[in-house]
């Protein structure tokens, strides 16, 4: 009897999987994450197909696969590497880079090398080449402390590179640590699980952190016919996925 349970949820998903093989066959559009080649990305919300159909990568992890490659950041030997929230479709790649180091840390996810707490986290001060941090600010209560734990495990000469959803429409960071309903964090803050939405004064914040920091967009050097190619285009309304590449002050 479970044999032929088991059977039948075997037959369902390799039928699932080629009606999705099918649905998004083509080669019209490119992950750079897992170079697969689709007809068409899927629709993460309705009116925006960014999600990739194979590995589920977003426009943010393909952006920030695409700087790191562009501009030489992984090239270093003997690279060590800190992935706070690893997301699935960027830690594979991460993990096999040659000759490089790689933790990942996350205060829940049993994926991740470390369980700990962002804002106090149990690394040596300088630990880390390369300190990656996507989507995560956002929903930490004391991200000023979490901002300078990332300061403190980063070397000198090393990048740390934060994103969050910023809105450049509004003067400063709308905030309430405090909040607790989901449904009026929802329209406050755009997401159930946020406890703030950015302002262009999130590049203040990672300063008084400690940190020099250059804004960056890379999608913005590509014709639009490559943007769509690959994938990276801007979430629609005033939220932006850009990436803030950060050095140690003085560093």
């Amino acid at each position: 009897m479970g044999g032929a349970s088991t059977l039948k949820r075997t037959v369902r998903s390799m039928l699932r999987g080629l009606a999705r093989r099918v649905r998004y066959a083509g080669r019209r559009v490119q992950c750079e994450l897992c170079g697969g080649r689709f007809g068409r990305f899927e629709e993460q919300r309705p009116g925006w197909a960014v999600l990739c159909p194979r590995c589920g990568s977003l426009p943010r992890q393909r952006l920030l696969w695409w700087y790191l490659r562009k501009e030489g950041v992984l090239d270093r030997a003997g690279l060590q590497i800190l992935h706070v929230a690893p997301e699935r479709g960027l830690e594979p790649r991460l993990r096999a880079l040659a000759g490089a180091h790689y933790t990942s840390v996350d205060l829940h996810d049993p994926r991740a090398t470390v369980q700990a707490d962002l804002t106090d986290l149990p690394f040596a001060d300088a630990a880390f080449d390369l300190v990656l941090c996507s989507h995560v600010l956002e929903h930490v209560p004391d991200d000023r402390t979490a901002m300078r734990e990332l300061a403190r495990v980063l070397r000198r000469g090393g990048l740390a590179v934060v994103q969050s959803p910023v809105n450049y429409e509004m003067v400063a960071t709308h905030e309430d640590p405090t909040l607790t309903d989901e449904e009026e964090r929802l329209r406050r803050f755009s997401q159930r699980d946020h406890v703030r939405v950015y302002g262009p004064d999130l590049r203040d914040r990672l300063a008084d952190a400690g940190f020099e920091v250059a804004l960056h967009d890379p999608a913005e050097r590509l014709p639009d016919d490559l943007t769509a190619h690959y994938g990276l285009s801007q979430p629609p309304g005033p939220l932006r996925n850009d990436l803030y590449a950060c050095t140690k002050s003085g560093a």
